[in-house]
Formats: C-alpha cells, sequence, structure tokens
C-alpha cells in the first residue's frame, strides 16, 4: 500500500500525484481553447454576442455565456477555484517534503515539464476530437470531461499522502512530524539525521514568529533576504 512505502520510492510517487495536480492546471485552460470557437460548443451556449473578440476579452465571453448557460459559467467557476488552489498549494508542498535544497531545482524542473506537456496533450486531444464534430456533435465534451482524470488520480493520491514536516511543526504535532520525516528518510524517528532536520524546522518556524512585519519591506527590504529586491525584479519579468 502506499501508506507504507518510504525513502526514495514515496520521493517518486509524490512528484507523479503533484505532476498531475500541474497538468490539469494548464490542461483546464489549453482544453477550452481549442473548442470555444466551434458551432457545437457556441450552439451549446446560445451564441453570445461578442465571439469575435472571444480570446482578447474572455471575462466578456464568460459573462455573455452565463446568460443563456448557468452550468457553463458555474463549471468555470468551480474549475478555477481549483485551478488556483493546486497553483498555490503543489509547489509549496512539494519544496516543504523536499528535505535537501538540492532537490527543489529538479522539482521545479519537472514542474514547469509537465505543465507543458498538460498544453500539449490539451492541444492533440482537442485537435483529435474536433475533427469528428460534424458527425458527432456531442463531442466536444469529451475533452472537458477529461480534466476529471488528473484530478481523480491526484485526489487519490491525496488519500496516501501525508501534511508535510512544517505543518505538522506549526501545530506542535512533534510525534507526527518526527514519523513523516522519518518515513521521507526511510530511518528511524530517533536517528540524529531525522532529529537534525526536526530541529531545522522547528528553528525557522520559530524564526518567522518572532519577525517582526512591516508592509513596507514588501516593497523595500534591507534585510539579507531582500524580499523587496526579489519581488520588484519579480514583476519586472513579468512586464519584460
Amino acid at each position: 500500500m502506499l501508506s507504507q512505502i518510504s525513502g526514495g520510492t514515496l520521493y517518486k510517487v509524490m512528484p507523479a500525484f503533484c505532476g498531475s495536480a500541474f497538468m490539469l492546471y494548464v490542461y483546464d485552460a489549453g482544453v477550452l481553447g481549442g473548442i470555444q470557437s466551434t458551432v457545437q460548443f457556441l450552439d451549446a451556449i446560445g451564441n453570445p454576442n461578442g465571439v469575435s473578440i472571444i480570446p482578447i476579452i474572455a471575462s466578456i465571453y464568460n459573462l455573455a455565456a452565463a446568460a443563456m448557460s448557468l452550468a457553463i459559467i458555474v463549471g468555470r467557476i468551480i474549475c478555477g477555484c481549483g485551478i488556483g488552489c493546486i497553483a498555490s498549494a503543489v509547489p509549496n508542498y512539494m519544496a516543504e517534503m523536499s528535505l535537501q535544497a538540492r532537490e527543489r531545482g529538479p522539482e521545479i524542473c519537472w514542474q514547469q515539464a509537465l505543465l507543458i506537456t498538460g498544453a500539449a496533450l490539451a492541444y492533440w486531444i482537442d485537435f483529435g476530437f474536433v475533427q469528428g464534430l460534424e458527425r458527432r456533435p456531442y463531442l466536444w465534451h469529451v475533452p472537458i470531461a477529461m480534466q476529471a482524470c488528473f484530478a481523480i488520480f491526484w485526489a487519490g493520491g491525496l488519500l496516501f499522502l501525508h501534511d508535510t514536516p512544517r505543518w505538522y511543526c506549526y501545530r506542535n504535532r512533534i510525534p507526527e512530524a518526527d514519523a513523516v520525516l522519518a518515513r521521507l528518510q526511510g530511518l528511524p524517528k530517533d536517528h540524529p539525521m531525522v532529529q537534525a532536520q526536526k530541529n531545522e524546522v522547528l528553528a525557522s518556524i520559530n524564526e518567522e514568529n518572532h519577525a517582526k512585519f512591516n508592509l513596507l519591506h514588501l516593497f523595500w527590504d534591507n534585510s539579507d533576504y531582500q524580499v523587496g529586491r526579489h519581488l520588484r525584479t519579480s514583476f519586472l519579468i513579468l512586464f519584460a
């Protein structure tokens, strides 16, 4: 059972489940882009006005669709909330479950590779099913429904994966943190390496609890962390 695996095997299972979530993250955007201009899909949502500017003003398109098909807009809202949770939670989970700093770089590369894979998969699936729409108008449902496959696989994995050691330590559930660290390392709970990593996590949490937060630090930070500079650099990269 997955609940019994540990060490290197566990490190292979975690990226598989988290990778499925990341593929869903970009598949959701790619799959709609391939079918939203087909006649059959537009008929299903009542042919809203402004179809020619869908790629430019997607929000107006969604509002127009809501007037004709409530199911479409409700589904997109629910899916969007789930995608937002994936985008924020999965990278943090993988980072906190990585016990060595050198493991985090390859994990980021793995996540980005799956983002590209999810987009390519969505486009090819759209291409295959759109070809048969004239003979079977209902085929546009299939690419959208296939999103559930990624979600089911990911949700199934969550039943067997623990919360992160940091999460347990933050809530003062130290024995459970020891158990997760031991499982990740494939070592006994009282092993010096397990205890050393737990102490590092506790020290980090203690430092955060005693740190003073100032909103101005988000824009200008003279500490060793240079938070403001990193944020400014990120925004410049986005607009470059």
